[in-house]
């Protein structure tokens, strides 16, 4: 933490310099780090407009993608919302200088099974590079089948080797409006559990809501 100390005349007049720099120094800081990051954009995976259970299913790979791409720490994840690929995607790379683009349906097979395909744009191979198929075998499996996928997408993406892990919260005091952060990913938990947490050593952050705005309670590594 960094205690200011606000005077009188000659030390006023430096103390408000140093803020200044201080709050440049963190700017440019994250600047560098977000442009030391890879941009790669999202489009939510297609299904059949009328399908509820599919529109379910494709928002759960849409979340965790974006999920499994932020904790990695390597991507800046460009969340695009109009729910449609592209019709020329070399130029939508270029015009939103993304060399990336991850697009993918969910669909039902002829024998009546969810099927999910994911595939990853490359500007400069100006074509797909990776595309990655699995079904479900049955209704109990459509989760668990999303999350596999999504998990072998990203790790042919990314080169990292990547799995789930989970984080489980034990309040000991009394209970208060709080986020927790992971990463650069918040989550703000009812239950005491998160059961998604990209596997790796992780920053986690517990931020209380006060009166006055957020308060970090504490910070460390898991």
């Amino acid at each position: 933490a960094i205690d200011i100390i606000m005077g009188e005349g000659d030390n006023m007049k430096k103390a408000v310099p140093m803020i200044f720099f201080l709050l440049s120094v963190i700017s440019a800081v994250s600047a560098q780090q977000q442009a030391e990051k890879t941009r790669v954009a999202l489009i939510p995976i297609s299904f059949s407009s009328d399908d509820q259970y599919l529109s379910v299913a494709s928002k759960t790979v849409d979340s965790t993608l974006g999920l499994v791409l932020g904790m990695s720490g390597r991507y800046e994840v460009v969340h695009e919302t109009t729910g449609r690929v592209p019709e020329n995607l070399f130029m939508y790379c270029e015009k939103n200088a993304v060399p990336n683009v991850i697009y993918g349906k969910s669909f039902y097979t002829d024998d009546g099974k969810i099927a999910f395909e994911l595939s990853v744009y490359n500007m400069e191979k100006k074509g797909n590079t990776i595309t990655k198929k699995e079904t479900a075998e049955s209704v109990l499996d459509v989760f668990s089948t999303a999350d596999s996928l999504t998990l072998s997408l990203a790790e042919s993406f990314s080169g990292m080797r990547m799995a789930f892990g989970s984080v489980r919260l034990v309040s000991i005091g009394d209970r208060g409006a709080y986020r927790v952060r992971i990463g650069e990913s918040v989550i703000v938990p009812e239950a005491e559990i998160i059961d998604k947490v990209l596997a790796g050593k992780r920053d986690i952050e517990i931020i209380q809501e006060r009166m006055f705005g957020p308060y970090t309670v504490v910070t460390y590594q898991i």
